[in-house]
């Protein structure tokens, strides 16, 4: 159950973590403007990459962003405990697992009624308006070759064997098994990863890259991956059920931010077409603008709601535990 805002409490840390970016300009708010700079806690491992994006904001805008890059797990902790020497304005998480634990920690803010993000489908937001997406990375099949055989999750490595696949440990297989569980049932979803497990040469490999080389080296003949890590060259080979599953980017309004409105304008900015778009190129992942565009011929992103998989997120866990799905 997600715990109501006004019963949270959140212990005071007298000293901020020391490391965090400041702004680049000279004025610590913006002249002209007098809004003070606005900060985003993100787990990009490239450090460049969105203060570049959000330099675009600047120059529209006036109003500096300062991104701070921590893993997901470090953000939360940090917001929890307010422990960062800024607090988040914006929260923008990796995977649906994380945003969902910002929202059941009381890390969030609803928001604004008014807000243009509330408008995306409702399979990309929070039902109670505390978060959306701020990218859409499906999960797809490679092939070494064309096959006529169906793609579909449960059957992977039956039709066309063997199968390789990535740790369960990556948050996006582990939302995988979320949208399984949801879209039939824990037993079903066991039993098909027990089958994964049974059509797989080599374990499951560390990271993605692991998983395309193995895909080259003719070590399996058919892979699963999130389409974000198909590296370009393999684009025209990705295939994928009708109904497909998802992760995504989170992005939401931190409880304790200092600039709610401002941080509001930024997230609808950071959703709206023209960004998505760019954004979408730069990271091989689907705009939540027109995700459907991006996918194979016939398929379509599940309307169950991505929510759904954060719900059963811890579920999808001990699922793979079960299943020696390591």
């Amino acid at each position: 159950m997600r715990i109501g805002a006004a019963i949270l409490t959140f212990a005071l840390v007298l000293s901020g973590c020391g490391d965090d970016p400041e702004p680049t300009n000279e004025a610590s708010t913006d002249a002209k403007t007098k809004q003070e700079p606005l900060y985003v806690y993100s787990a990009y491992e490239d450090v460049d990459y969105l203060p570049a994006l959000f330099r675009e904001y600047t120059d529209a805008t006036g109003i500096v962003v300062v991104v701070r890059h921590r893993d997901d797990q470090q953000n939360l902790d940090d917001m929890m405990a307010k422990s960062g020497s800024q607090p988040a304005d914006l929260l923008l998480t990796s995977s649906i697992a994380s945003i969902w634990k910002a929202a059941e920690e009381g890390l969030l803010r609803p928001l604004p009624a008014d807000s243009a993000a509330l408008e995306m489908p409702g399979a990309l937001r929070d039902p109670d308006g505390l978060w959306v997406a701020a990218s859409v990375d499906p999960m797809v099949v490679l092939r070494q070759s064309a096959s006529d055989a169906d793609v579909s999750y449960q059957s992977l490595g039956q039709a066309v064997a063997p199968l390789c696949v990535s740790s369960s440990t990556l948050p996006a297989n582990r939302t995988l098994l979320a949208w399984m569980m949801a879209a039939t049932d824990a037993r079903t979803t066991e039993f098909s990863v027990r089958r994964w497990m049974a059509a797989i040469q080599l374990p499951p490999r560390e990271d993605y890259a692991d998983v395309i080389d193995a895909l080259s080296s003719d070590a399996c003949r058919e892979a699963l991956l999130p389409m974000s890590a198909v590296p370009d060259e393999r684009r025209s080979q990705v295939l994928a059920p009708p109904e497909v599953f998802f992760d995504i980017e989170g992005i939401g309004i931190g409880r304790h931010a200092r600039s709610p409105d401002a941080a509001a304008a930024l997230l609808d900015w950071f959703v709206s077409r023209p960004v998505q778009q760019k954004h979408a190129r730069a990271t091989g992942r689907l705009p939540v603008t027109e995700p459907d565009a991006g996918l194979p011929g016939g398929s379509q992103l599940s309307t169950r709601g991505i929510a759904s998989a954060g719900f059963l997120y811890p579920d999808a866990v001990l699922l793979a535990e079960r299943a020696r799905y390591r």
